[in-house]
């Protein structure tokens, strides 16, 4: 699949499960694959038919009482990553991509899903 072509599978705030596998399948190493996809589909919220909203915020509360503003498909978290814009963590390929990355450095323990998940 090509980078258009992935661009094609990202509709507003509604994606199939079948569409982040084709992004993760594009971007990311075998070997992390199904742990990104286990994570992805923890961390992201569904809409009412089951897709996934690349859109969202999470809908965690801090203890200031504070909404946590980690968004998009991978939640990725703005205070921690401040180099990173709201609407790049919403875009599906960008946060696909990121994910990938931080996977690849040894970096998935900064997703609370990934810990509940799979640290041993």
């Amino acid at each position: 699949m090509t980078e258009a072509k992935a661009k094609e599978v990202v509709i507003n705030d509604s994606m199939t499960f079948k569409s982040i596998e084709q992004l993760v399948d594009m971007y990311a190493e075998k070997q992390y694959k199904a742990e990104i996809l286990a994570t992805i589909a923890c961390e992201s919220g569904r809409n009412k038919d089951g897709t996934f909203n690349p859109l969202l915020q999470s809908n965690f509360i801090d203890s200031t009482g504070a909404r946590e503003r980690s968004y998009g498909i991978a939640q990725i978290n703005i205070p921690a990553h401040p180099e990173i814009t709201i609407e790049e963590a919403q875009d599906p390929i960008f946060s696909v991509k990121f994910m990938a990355e931080e996977f690849k450095k040894g970096n998935q323990w900064k997703w609370t899903c990934w810990r509940t998940l799979f640290k041993k």
